[in-house]
């Protein structure tokens, strides 16, 4: 066991509700808007941890046992798997909360925005070599549609 790490929850006979041994951290996972993040991943980085073993509740809560220091933790949530790791200091009582940010960490391309960005600039080039007015024009809108695409997935709105 490195740093310290023992996950510390057990099933209530209560309506299944979690409990959280005393000692343990709490910690509360939100969005950027307060609300609690059901099923993120929490980890401690550099432990030997047994995978899952610290998913949020429909509260965004779970626990570890920890000394308290300082620990890099890792967050994985969402659809996409994303990751967000965060340096933490871990009182000796008390929650931590992590706030994950609106926007997260995204590839600059994906797949779909890189075949479309293709298609539009092989129509453009079709439509300007055969000269067919509504080629090119659909292959301009492909193109403008694959970066409109990118920046918007990658804004923090």
């Amino acid at each position: 066991m490195i740093l310290g790490y023992q996950p510390v929850r057990r099933m209530s006979a209560r309506l299944g509700q979690m409990e959280y041994l005393p000692g343990s951290t709490r910690f509360v996972v939100v969005d950027s808007h307060g609300r609690p993040v059901k099923g993120a991943d929490v980890r401690v980085l550099g432990s030997q941890e047994m995978p899952g073993a610290n998913v949020t509740d429909g509260r965004g809560v779970t626990a570890m046992l920890l000394k308290p220091g300082t620990y890099d933790i890792d967050v994985v949530f969402g659809p996409d798997f994303l990751h967000f790791s965060k340096r933490v200091e871990i009182p000796a009582k008390g929650d931590v909360w992590i706030t994950l940010p609106s926007c997260a960490q995204q590839p600059i391309a994906t797949l779909p925005e890189i075949l479309t960005l293709l298609a539009g600039a092989a129509a453009v080039g079709a439509g300007y070599y055969w000269k067919i007015e509504p080629v090119r024009v659909t292959g301009e809108v492909l193109i403008g549609a694959s970066i409109f695409t990118a920046i918007y997935r990658l804004s923090c709105l």
